[in-house]
């Protein structure tokens, strides 16, 4: 018994970890998250070289169908899914060590003919160590958060021509489970339909739990595991794994309007705690959710809140930021369950996890390291995909051909001026994310299908609305709006000034008034929350074209030259504009006083005023020639029971020719704009003075100096004469003007005061004796709304013959004042 009783305490530590260790669970899981990255960058290589092309990957890419591995059986998401048998005799692994490396196969053989047109990134090599670090744990499930096909990369094209094959190789590295993102979605829904029945066959289900498809999108839903089919369900060694994948509506951005209404995501908080209650009745060992939800911290933000407010039964074991993971790795709520994980970008986080006696959940989370080498069959992937990729872009486009370097700034722009061209609009809105950053042409001489597939990312639906000017302006000011966005021709000058101007290929400001047509994609419209508010009852409506379509439909037509060159101009091009202001003044005086009282205001006589002034500046403007015209008429009549008299009457034209094309090429103060300019001035009464209709006209040419955007200084030289003067002569002369164009004094919302003005000085020598005329009107307006200001205008009239005195009129008046603008291109 003694001896008994001592063999039992030797062996007791013994028993006590096997007793412990049956009373836990242990599984490895390996998350992946592709994050915007991709599996290879294209590298072709010329005749006797090499060329690098950082681009992404062609339609054209195929891969093989000698590639796709046994397939296993159609998923049944209401029954228990066995893991996969996985073959892997004839895979041998030498060595657990990685290699946190970008060295490459291909860079070792840099200049050799035999070298492939690829580099393989840091998440091919991560992806390819999934296989063996998961041979070491029997229980282990990996899957992919969201974007494993993302529209960046070799793999999204091999899908084109065959995704089978690409199916085959998502099984070979080691997938269980892949969840829908947004990334996924940015792909063509055909091809994103044919990968899901691909997966589908082998046994890799395309899960997204809160999905609902509608007609045209049903087939979509069909291929995937949606919110009809249930939770599908894995088994891993001795555990159960249920896998649940939830997005936000606004994955759906970047499909035709059509698609993305027929795509219905339900409420990422209902459906996981219907999905994890429908697992949990299935007694399962382990659930694991993933929700897309936003990018970055904002996205991990997101998944963290949802974890504190879940009730404890709709809690699952493990929950998973698709995209989160540029900042954090994991972290807990406030109640400290479910934790929250994220997979680094373009990385693989692996977590051990082991359930305690307690029935708590014990975690370590680390990144995975990098293999040395290329799965065989990734690797022979990538290769047939970029063979095909570097013979396609031998193939120029018919209009494609280049005179000079091309790089991302010339495509984006060429882009827009394109989408411009073909939507009529006056103005493009595009993400600098839409061209990659590091996209140069495969081949120096010529744009092919295959570079535009690579640069051009996402063929983004393209929405279209008329704004106003201050949309434009509000846009412009935006720091965020001009980091993220590609706006060609908008321009900003002297920001923050009295004198700021922001001009829109012309150099004309932005009237706030002034409607344009902007086109923009459907993801900047309807997510981006830079875009300022569309005017009231205006909507983004759908173009019915795409932004890749547009460009490769563009450059696949029959053009002479570097298409940079044919495309027109948008400055070239004139814009017509039109503004007019108008004020009326009424007042009058009537007595009735038969008995003869002496107060002031009994003893005058009736009397009447009316008066009316209106202005109107008008004309068409490019980046060489502004055609501007200037009226004024002034007339105010005061009439009491005895005479008549005129308190103000003119009527004035000027018309202008500018040249200026010098000026908005290097705008400097130096550099002058010359002019050929016709002044006429008018009146509606004949003066008593005269026995001629005043008609005095003014040809003159000369140039103008900017000495500030809104302040120029004219010199002219011309003559002036009296048309209707029987004994009119023609006078030479000289003279100067001052003009300062609305220059904004203050501003309170949509309240501003503006001073505007001339000073017009003109020598003119009348019979060999000199006459010096000034004129000059001075404006200062507050405006009460869009269309309405109140006001001071003062305007003076100066004459000196050679040998008079100098003579002057002014005339004051306050006004209400009603104003119109109007513009086209």
């Amino acid at each position: 018994m003694i001896r008994g009783l001592l063999l039992l305490i030797a062996l007791w530590p013994i028993v006590f970890v096997a007793a412990s260790a049956s009373a836990e669970s242990r599984i490895r899981l390996f998350a992946s998250s592709l994050a915007q990255g991709k599996f290879a960058e294209l590298r072709c290589k010329e005749r006797g070289g090499t060329q690098e092309s950082k681009n992404g990957e062609s339609k054209n890419g195929a891969g093989s169908a000698s590639r796709r591995s046994e397939q296993a059986n159609p998923i049944d998401v209401n029954e228990t899914i066995e893991a996969n048998a996985i073959n892997a005799a004839n895979e041998t692994n030498e060595t657990n060590e990685t290699y946190e490396t970008n060295e490459t196969r291909a860079g070792e053989e840099e200049g050799d003919a035999s070298a492939p047109n690829y580099l393989p990134t840091r998440f091919a090599r991560v992806a390819s160590a999934i296989r063996g670090a998961r041979e070491l744990v029997p229980e282990s499930f990996v899957f992919d958060t969201g974007g494993l096909v993302a529209p960046d990369g070799l793999m999204r094209h091999a899908v084109r021509r065959d995704p089978a094959g690409v199916a085959s190789i998502i099984r070979e590295l080691g997938y269980r489970a892949l969840a829908l993102g947004e990334d996924d979605l940015k792909n063509e829904l055909e091809g994103v339909i044919q990968l899901a029945e691909a997966l589908r066959r082998e046994g890799i289900p395309w899960v997204a739990s809160n999905l609902v498809c509608k007609e045209p999108a049903a087939a979509l839903c069909d291929a995937l595991v949606t919110a009809s089919d249930g939770v599908p369900i894995f088994r891993e060694g001795g555990n159960r794994v249920a896998f649940i994948s939830l997005a936000s509506p606004t994955i759906r951005s970047h499909l035709p309007l059509e698609l993305a209404e027929a795509l219905v995501f339900q409420s990422i908080e209902e459906t996981l705690q219907r999905a994890v209650g429908e697992a949990r009745e299935k007694d399962v060992d382990m659930i694991v959710a993933v929700i897309d939800d936003g990018m970055g911290a904002e996205g991990f933000g997101r998944t963290l809140s949802l974890a504190a407010k879940l009730p404890e039964a709709a809690r699952p074991d493990l929950l998973m930021s698709a995209r989160g993971g540029t900042e954090v790795l994991f972290a807990r709520p406030i109640n400290e369950s479910p934790a929250v994980f994220a997979a680094p970008p373009s990385g693989v986080t692996q977590l051990d996890v082991r359930r305690l006696e307690s029935g708590e959940l014990d975690f370590r989370a680390r990144r995975l390291a990098p293999e040395k080498e290329l799965n065989p069959k990734l690797a022979s992937l990538l290769d047939e995909v970029s063979a095909s990729i570097c013979d396609a872009a031998s193939d120029a486009l018919e209009g494609a051909r280049l005179a000079a370097p091309f790089d991302r700034e010339d495509l984006l722009r060429l882009s827009a001026r394109i989408t411009l061209e073909r939507s009529g609009a006056d103005f493009a809105i595009l993400e600098r994310a839409s061209v990659r950053k590091d996209f140069a042409p495969i081949r120096k001489t010529h744009l092919s299908e295959a570079d535009l597939e690579l640069a051009i990312e996402i063929d983004a639906p393209l929405l279209i609305a008329s704004v106003k000017g201050n949309f434009l302006k509000a846009l412009i000011r935006s720091e965020a709006a001009r980091d993220a966005f590609f706006m060609d021709g908008l321009e900003h000058r002297y920001p923050g000034k009295a004198y700021e101007r922001i001009s829109l290929y012309v150099p004309m400001n932005i009237d706030d008034e002034g409607v344009y047509r902007v086109v923009t994609t459907r993801a900047i419209a309807e997510r981006s929350g830079l875009l300022p508010a569309l005017p009231p009852n205006e909507k983004w409506q759908p173009l019915g074209a795409r932004l890749r379509s547009v460009t490769i439909e563009y450059l696949s037509e029959q053009g002479e030259g570097d298409p940079r060159l044919r495309i027109r101009e948008p400055s070239s091009v004139f814009e017509w504009y039109g503004r007019a202001t108008a004020d009326v003044n009424f007042g009058g005086t009537v007595v009735r006083n038969p008995s003869d009282y002496t107060e002031s205001q009994l003893t005058r006589e009736d009397s009447l005023t009316l008066g009316i002034t209106s202005q109107a500046d008008f004309g068409g403007i490019n980046d060489n020639l502004h055609y501007e015209n200037r009226f004024d008429l002034r007339y105010r009549l005061i009439r009491n029971q005895t005479e008549r008299t005129e308190g103000d009457d003119l009527i004035s034209l000027l018309s202008r020719l500018r040249f200026h094309g010098a000026y908005t090429r290097r705008p400097r103060v130096y550099i002058p704009e010359p002019f050929v300019e016709l002044y006429l001035e008018s009146e509606f009464t004949r003066a008593d003075t005269r026995d001629f209709h005043h008609f005095l006209a003014r040809p003159s040419l000369g140039a103008i100096s900017r000495l500030l955007d809104p302040l120029t200084l004219s010199f002219r030289a011309g003559f002036e004469t009296e048309l209707l003067d029987p004994n009119r002569s023609v006078d030479p002369g000289l003279g100067l003007r001052l003009d300062m164009t609305n220059l904004e004094l203050l501003k309170e919302r949509d309240n501003r005061l503006i001073l505007r003005g001339f000073v017009d000085y003109f020598l003119s020598s009348v019979r060999g004796e000199g006459r010096h005329t000034l004129r000059a009107t001075a404006d200062v307006a507050y405006t009460l709304g869009k269309r309405v200001s109140i006001g001071l205008q003062l305007v003076v009239y100066g004459r000196k013959d050679f040998s008079e005195e100098f003579g002057v009129g002014t005339n004051a008046t306050a006004f209400l004042r009603g104003a119109f603008y109007g513009r086209r291109r």
